[in-house]
């Protein structure tokens, strides 16, 4: 480590799983519009999923994670299941839409329930303590 530079220090804490709440947003919905007749049903994305969203570089990465996220799409009436469908389908379908629609299912991961609750750490050698907000569930599990 070079000179000048502090270690830094693993503080374990607990927080209390009774005072963690859900936020939602108003306008969150799993349901997106994509035209006057076409839409997608979305799924939530499950923690692995969750995690590699953080750590996306690429474009190929953003449309894996969509891909595996879509449940149906509708057509007027007519719902179609997306295991009907290879992946390459279904990215070809994505771009084919307008930065516009890609931007609604966008909202869709902006707009998700999260996880919530406040947490404080105090370290025992020195004493210093700070208090801060654990906000989705991958900040419970770094």
């Amino acid at each position: 480590m070079p000179a000048g530079e502090t270690k830094p220090v693993d503080i374990r804490f607990d927080i209390n799983l009774d005072n963690v709440v859900i936020e939602k947003s108003k306008d969150h919905t799993n349901t997106i519009p994509i035209t006057d007749t076409i839409g997608l049903i979305m799924r939530y994305p499950d923690f692995k999923l969750m995690s590699d969203i953080g750590t996306m570089t690429n474009f190929d990465d953003v449309m894996d994670v969509v891909t595996q996220c879509i449940e149906t799409i509708y057509d007027g009436e007519e719902v179609h299941d997306v295991s009907d469908y290879s992946t390459d389908q279904l990215v070809e379908f994505l771009e084919s839409l307008t930065n516009e629609q890609f931007e609604r299912i966008n909202n869709f991961f902006e707009t998700m329930p999260t996880t919530v609750t406040d947490a404080e750490v105090k370290c025992r050698n020195c004493g210093w303590s700070t208090n801060f907000q654990l906000r989705g569930i991958t900040d419970f599990f770094v």
